[in-house]
């Protein structure tokens, strides 16, 4: 990506950011119902940090951060650059303001584009961060919706993040077939041009066991049928760690569905809607359905969904080919922290908050 091509990546990034946080209320930018599920304000911040800390510092001469608490407060798991704020205490600060963190990174992002507009003598290793801090961005865009969904179902009023625009998405109702690949060794991981997190590289061989793929996705009805074959009640259905779960939190149904007065409804970010039976299945059991292979990039076929394979149910493995190690620097560093299967964490967002027009 030119210089050109890579400021325009950021800027757009950065403005989209702020677009998503355009419908919510001044009280939602603190929203956080649970330790995993970062308030938007936070995400802002934090995403801002990100730039700061690993482009700016230590590329832009003479740079000083308008609070050095800052490294402290929206750090999130990077212990080599300090100790974070408690991740369950997110929603806790009040301070800085919504008006200060927009300042914060209207402050940063001046410094990126100074950045790369002037010549520099580590320009190569400035756009490679810039480059990283877009995707890092754009993976908390994606996890602002799930974070956000979820923080916003936690209220008994069920308020809409926003109006209209979730329709859903129906299937034609005809019957699911499947394709069976007698397994083999293929050629898996990244091997193109452009940005690739480190988990998708090297490209190399790994055997692939017999499996099936279904031709489309899961519909509510279809889940509904698990639901009412007791799917929630067998432990046979369920690996170990997911029938602890589903003992120890009482799932029932999947998180985001509602029965009131005998009518099927579904939670979206649009609001309480009418749970239709054709529509694919959205939320987190999606992922966890069918005989799959792991999610490989590059590899045989294309997994577009996880649906029930004789009654058997598993979780789709991610395993990255190449370790980080001690020694091996921080920007090989900074990709492997940041590889947290960015597929599976797209395809999570866009089903569990319904996001369908989302990158």
């Amino acid at each position: 990506m030119n210089c050109e091509a890579l400021r325009a990546s950021f800027d757009s990034t950065r403005a989209a950011s702020l677009a998503y946080c355009a419908p919510l209320q001044r009280e939602d930018y603190l929203l956080q119902a649970a330790e995993f599920a970062s308030p938007p304000k936070w995400h802002l911040a934090h995403t801002t940090w990100f730039f700061e800390t690993f482009v700016l510092k230590p590329f832009l001469d003479g740079y000083a951060s308008p609070e050095p608490l800052y490294e402290v407060l929206f750090n999130s798991y990077y212990n080599g650059i300090g100790t974070p704020h408690p991740r369950g205490q997110r929603g806790l600060l009040s301070r800085p303001s919504l008006e200060e963190v927009c300042a914060y990174r209207e402050y940063v992002d001046a410094g990126v584009r100074r950045l790369l507009a002037e010549p520099h003598p580590d320009a190569a290793r400035i756009h490679e961060r810039v480059t990283l801090g877009v995707e890092h961005e754009r993976q908390h865009q994606e996890l602002f919706f799930t974070d956000l969904k979820y923080s916003l179902a936690a209220n008994p009023l069920l308020p809409a993040y926003g109006e209209g625009g979730d329709d859903g998405e129906a299937g034609d109702g005809a019957p699911m077939s499947w394709t069976a690949h007698e397994g083999a060794m293929v050629t898996v991981g990244f091997a193109g041009e452009g940005f690739a997190f480190d988990n998708e590289t090297p490209r190399h061989r790994r055997f692939l066991e017999p499996f099936a793929l279904a031709d489309r996705l899961v519909t509510n009805g279809e889940y509904q049928t698990f639901v009412d074959d007791g799917g929630y009640r067998r432990p046979d259905l369920w690996l170990a760690d997911g029938w602890t779960l589903v003992s120890e939190e009482g799932w029932q149904r999947p998180l985001h569905w509602h029965d009131r007065d005998g009518e099927a409804l579904e939670y979206t970010l649009y609001g309480l809607r009418p749970r239709v039976p054709r529509e694919w299945l959205r939320g987190r059991g999606l992922r966890a359905l069918g005989r799959c292979p792991p999610s490989l990039r590059g590899g045989v076929g294309t997994c577009r969904c996880r649906t029930p394979r004789r009654r058997r149910w598993r979780l789709a493995g991610w395993a990255p080919p190449t370790p980080c190690r001690p020694g091996c620097g921080t920007d090989a560093v900074l990709r492997c922290m940041l590889a947290v299967d960015p597929q599976r964490l797209r395809a999570l967002s866009r089903f569990c908050a319904g996001t369908g027009g989302h990158r």
